[in-house]
């Protein structure tokens, strides 16, 4: 734990709670507004709404917790390691370019510059992003007298833990088959494939393998092309 004190400014570090004199709040989200606010208690999970100006919250003041947290974090480091001394301003200067840049990275078709930013703050809205409705998929059931195998993989980022898992149902939606387990460290594609290879194991070794009438689906494009396509798979 580190304790910084000086006369225009305290900063006291934990393990959880950054707590910032108001006069940083008020500087980077509205400068012009002279209503004292109450103490910002930044915590981890999110700032504190009711320390934030109202007509100044919006998308674009959520970095400005970010950025507050990672400017205190370099000026004590400066402070501690380099003997540099507080510099209030310049550490109110490094918030609002860091929110400003920040911004302009995430809404590249925002009409405001850095500058803009940094001297209008409370005058900036960020663009409203519709987001597209997802399409509302539903089983299919197939044709009497066929099985159905759906099938599914997924790892844990590019490459990590991987499962799969499927269900054989039929026309009636009855289940027959429900298989799932890990498959060690794989991408999602090739945990797709194994979800393939694994229902068509089980199913040739069950009762209804004598029932040519069988369909396997799978959500992965890549998976379904491989599998019809093995001259190309990688």
């Amino acid at each position: 734990m580190a304790r910084i004190t000086r006369p225009e400014m305290r900063l006291h570090e934990s393990s959880g709670v950054f707590l910032v004199h108001p006069g940083v709040v008020r500087s980077v989200c509205a400068p012009n507004r002279t209503d004292p606010r109450p103490i910002c208690r930044a915590r981890l999970a999110g700032c504190d709404k009711d320390a934030i100006p109202k007509e100044c919250y919006n998308k674009i003041w959520r970095l400005s917790f970010y950025s507050i947290i990672w400017s205190i974090w370099i000026m004590r480091n400066d402070m501690i390691f380099n003997r540099k001394l507080l510099d209030f301003q310049q550490l109110i200067n490094g918030i609002k370019f860091r929110v400003a840049s920040w911004a302009r990275a995430k809404w590249s078709n925002i009409q405001y510059g850095v500058l803009d930013i940094v001297r209008f703050p409370q005058l900036v809205k960020t663009p409203d992003i519709v987001k597209a409705a997802r399409p509302n998929q539903k089983w299919s059931r197939p044709q009497p007298g066929f099985l159905k195998f759906n099938v599914d993989g997924s790892a844990l980022g590019k490459l990590g833990l991987a499962g799969i898992g499927g269900v054989l149902r039929d026309s009636l939606a009855s289940w027959f088959i429900v298989f799932s387990k890990l498959v060690g460290t794989a991408n999602s594609n090739v945990a797709e494939l194994l979800a393939i290879k694994e229902a068509m194991i089980i199913y040739s070794k069950s009762v209804w393998a004598q029932s040519p009438c069988l369909i396997i689906e799978c959500d992965s494009k890549n998976a379904v092309f491989w599998t019809l396509n093995l001259q190309q798979t990688p």
